[in-house]
C-alpha cells in the first residue's frame, strides 16, 4: 500500500474537487441593507475622507457612482472594490446624492 501524500506542489490530488478544498475562495456576498457613509481620518496624515461602503450593483456601476459622487462634491477620490472614497467631509451631500440616485443610504458613526 502506497504512503498517503502529505504535501504536494501539484495542486489537488486525483479525484478531489478543487471547489471543495479548504483554501478555495467563496464568492463575494452581495451587500444587504443601506449604503453606509462615514468619515475616516486614521492613516491619512490628518486628512479626512468620506467613505461609502455596502454599495449594491456591478463593479462598473460602482465606478459610475464614484465618478458621480466626486463630481457632485467637487473633490477627488477613488474606488477600491466596493468602497468609494471622496476626499474631504461630504457626508451630507453624499447621502443626498445617493438617495437621488435611488440608492438607500445612511450616515454611520458620530
Amino acid at each position: 500500500m502506497p504512503d498517503p501524500i502529505v504535501w504536494s506542489s501539484d495542486g489537488p490530488t486525483k479525484g478531489q474537487d478543487p471547489a471543495k478544498r479548504a483554501d478555495a475562495k467563496a464568492p463575494p456576498v452581495p451587500p444587504t441593507g443601506p449604503a453606509r457613509v462615514r468619515l475616516e481620518r486614521q492613516g491619512r496624515g490628518g486628512k479626512v475622507v468620506t467613505v461609502v461602503e455596502n454599495l449594491p450593483g456591478h463593479p462598473a456601476r460602482i465606478e459610475e457612482i464614484g465618478k458621480t459622487l466626486k463630481a457632485r462634491c467637487g473633490a477627488g477620490g477613488t474606488v477600491k472594490g466596493r468602497v468609494v472614497e471622496v476626499q474631504g467631509d461630504h457626508r451630507d451631500r453624499v447621502v443626498e446624492v445617493l438617495l437621488s440616485l435611488g440608492i438607500a443610504a445612511k450616515r454611520a458613526g458620530g
